[in-house]
């Protein structure tokens, strides 16, 4: 599990490639994360065994972000949910969603295997 702390503001290009071993990882709401938008650079490229993520919404909206084994997500602040963000995330089956989040965009859940959405009143 990686755990990074609120004093961690930002997250760089590669910092955390081919760490196949990563399977959960909380990213805490103050992190802002560098994205080239080609999907090689990535901060979290090819960290492919993920399945749990806590993390503010805008996180999904990056380049890329390893979303095939995600089972569990923990949105933890952010107001939108990108468009098609958890697409083709045939395992995903839980979701928790802040009411900070007001949109949540297209195709957000489309193709995937969500069973269980909950909505929190923080």
């Amino acid at each position: 599990m990686l755990i990074i702390p609120d004093s961690v503001t930002f997250i760089g290009a590669n910092a955390f490639r081919n760490c196949t071993s990563l399977t959960e990882m909380i990213i805490p709401d103050n992190v802002r994360i560098f994205s080239t938008g080609n999907g090689d650079n990535e901060p979290f490229a090819h960290c492919d065994n993920l399945q749990k993520l806590t993390a503010p919404a805008f996180v999904l909206d990056i380049g890329y972000f390893p979303r095939k084994n995600l089972e569990t997500v923990v949105i933890n602040g952010g107001e939108t949910l990108p468009q098609n963000c958890f697409r083709e995330c045939n395992k995903l089956i839980n979701i928790t969603i802040p009411d900070s989040v007001e949109i949540i965009g297209a195709g957000a859940f489309g193709a995937s295997g969500l069973t269980k959405l909950s909505c929190l009143t923080v």
